[in-house]
């Protein structure tokens, strides 16, 4: 069944028998799949172990829906359903319609003021991230050293569960994205409204081979204790240009009382370049530098490079092969292949503390 009549079905899945218009709908995803071998240097723990996996790499399949509503001021009401796809049939513990997590999914309307959506999504403060990643869902991924917290949990790019949100319009290339979660938990359970909220808002500009954008995001305990703060924050600067053949891309992340722990204040940057030939072949190379904890006593930091080379086979089907490593310091226990990558080396491991820790991998993604 080609796209055209997979979108017709699910259109008529949505809406049939019910005597209605129908919504305009179109089905897309991105499969995503690599061979991966890891390593991790260390004095006990996984010492000297070599990992073999076939990854399915934040797999995903979905669902936009609009319809023009022909006013003045509010023009469109427009939805999304997006779930990860297993490929490599692990299901993971929280399941959507699709067998995977639930992505970026919402309801909202477009108007002549901006759009405002609700539902789950991204926050602004990760958007920005993504937007000048080199390697992602592959071996070094940025993510690995600018999202995880020392507890192994995702802090600085979340997508959020109960989050309402509002896009200016782009103006001379400049807008804005606000979210606030009002609720981040998402278990729904009685009493469990506004448990811990979150909000995050980011301008950016993109003006031909230009983008610069700035975020702030702070997450609030609902509960905080006798032992910890309030409030957890975080703010970044990304950029990147693209002259001829040449892409550069730079990330600065500076964080405050992560963990909600009073000192814990952490900075992160990173730069790398790409270059392609012929349209086709695509060498990129990136690294990033995650600092000590202010409140550490003992180095707990780390250092990543990834260098990899891209094959686009067509506009949508692109096959890689990538290497990246991360060189933990004495406390540090980052790992190299997280942020979307699957069978990966949980960070926040005492098993791999202070260790160093490669991967090789060889992948291919299409878009449809």
């Amino acid at each position: 069944m080609n796209k055209k009549l997979l979108t017709l079905a699910v259109a008529g899945a949505i809406v049939g028998g019910m005597g209605v218009a129908q919504a305009d709908v179109t089905v897309y995803g991105k499969a995503h799949m690599s061979i991966d071998t890891t390593h991790v240097d260390k004095l006990g723990g996984y010492d000297g172990d070599t990992q073999f996996a076939v990854a399915n790499n934040s797999s995903r399949l979905g669902v936009k829906f609009s319809e023009d509503l022909g006013g003045s001021f509010v023009k469109k009401a427009m939805g999304q359903y997006e779930a990860t796809v297993t490929l490599d049939g692990d299901t993971g513990t929280t399941t959507g319609l699709f067998g995977g997590p639930i992505r970026n999914s919402f309801l909202g309307l477009e108007t002549a003021g901006g759009s405002l959506l609700a539902g789950v999504h991204d926050t602004p403060m990760k958007l920005i991230g993504r937007a000048v990643e080199l390697f992602p869902e592959q071996m070094g991924d940025a993510r690995n050293l600018t999202d995880p917290d020392s507890a192994g949990n995702g802090t600085w790019d979340l997508r959020l569960n109960n989050v309402v949100a509002y896009v200016t319009p782009a103006m001379a290339g400049v807008q804005a994205v606000v979210a606030y979660s009002a609720d981040t938990s998402g278990t729904n359970t009685a009493g469990d409204n506004n448990n811990n909220s979150a909000m995050s808002a980011n301008v950016t500009y993109k003006g031909g081979p230009v983008y610069v954008g700035a975020a702030y995001e702070v997450h609030s305990l609902a509960a905080p204790t006798l032992s910890t703060q309030d409030d957890e924050s975080a703010w970044r600067l990304a950029a990147s240009g693209t002259f001829g053949m040449f892409k550069v891309i730079g990330l600065y992340q500076q964080s405050s009382n992560e963990d909600f722990t009073a000192g814990n204040d952490r900075s992160v940057w990173g730069l790398g370049a790409a270059m392609t030939l012929a349209e086709k072949h695509v060498v990129k190379a990136q690294y990033y530098k995650a600092a000590s904890l202010d409140s550490s006593t003992t180095d707990d930091g780390a250092d990543m490079y990834a260098v990899g080379y891209d094959y686009k086979f067509s506009k949508k089907t692109t096959g890689y092969v990538s290497y990246a490593k991360t060189m933990n310091d004495a406390g540090g226990d980052f790992s190299v292949n997280g942020g979307g990558k699957g069978d990966a080396i949980a960070d926040g491991a005492a098993a791999i503390r202070g260790s160093e820790l490669g991967g090789l991998a060889v992948g291919l993604w299409m878009d449809f």
